[in-house]
C-alpha cells in the first residue's frame, strides 16, 4: 500500500474569513502578524502572573492538499495548539480531518474570540496532522506587544 501524501500549502492568522457559497472562493480579512494590546487602566510595567484576557476575534486558517493519484475519502487525526512564547499551551483541540472524495484540497479553520496574554512575544498556532506514522506540522505566528493605556 502506497503512503498517503499530504502537504500544508499555507497557514495564517487573520481576523476573519468567508467562503462564497456558489464559487467556493475563500476571502481572508485582516491577516494578523502583530497585535498591540492597550490596557484599560494606566500603564503596566509587567503583566499579572495569571495574565490578562483580551477581546481578540481571530481565526487560524490552514490549507492542505493531497496526492491526486487516489482521491477516495481520506480520514486522519490532527491537533491544533496555540502556544505562548514561554511554550505554554493556551489552547488545544483534537480534530478529525476528512478529505472528501474527489477533492484534493482541505481548508481547516479554528475561530476564537479572545486571547489570554501572559507574556509579550511571539505566539504561534501549531497544527499537527498524523498520517502513516508520520507527523506533518504547519505553523502560523503573530507577535503580541503591550501599548499605552487607552
Amino acid at each position: 500500500m502506497k503512503n498517503k501524501i499530504i502537504t500544508n500549502k499555507w497557514s495564517l492568522v487573520c481576523q476573519g474569513s468567508s467562503v462564497e457559497a456558489v464559487t467556493n472562493l475563500l476571502s481572508i480579512y485582516k491577516v494578523v502578524d502583530e497585535v498591540t494590546v492597550h490596557p484599560p487602566k494606566g500603564p503596566i510595567s509587567e503583566l499579572p502572573k495569571d495574565g490578562i484576557s483580551v477581546l481578540f476575534p481571530h481565526e487560524f486558517l490552514s490549507f492542505w492538499t493531497r496526492d491526486t493519484e487516489d482521491l477516495a475519502e481520506m480520514k486522519t487525526k490532527a491537533e491544533v495548539n496555540l502556544i505562548a512564547p514561554n511554550k505554554e499551551i493556551l489552547f488545544h483541540k483534537d480534530v478529525d480531518l476528512v478529505f472528501q472524495k474527489d477533492k484534493p484540497n482541505l481548508r481547516f479553520i479554528v475561530k476564537s474570540e479572545a486571547l489570554k496574554i501572559k507574556i509579550v512575544g511571539e505566539y504561534h498556532y501549531e497544527m499537527k496532522v498524523f498520517i502513516d506514522n508520520k507527523t506533518i506540522v504547519a505553523e502560523a505566528s503573530f507577535v503580541v506587544k503591550i501599548g499605552p493605556a487607552k
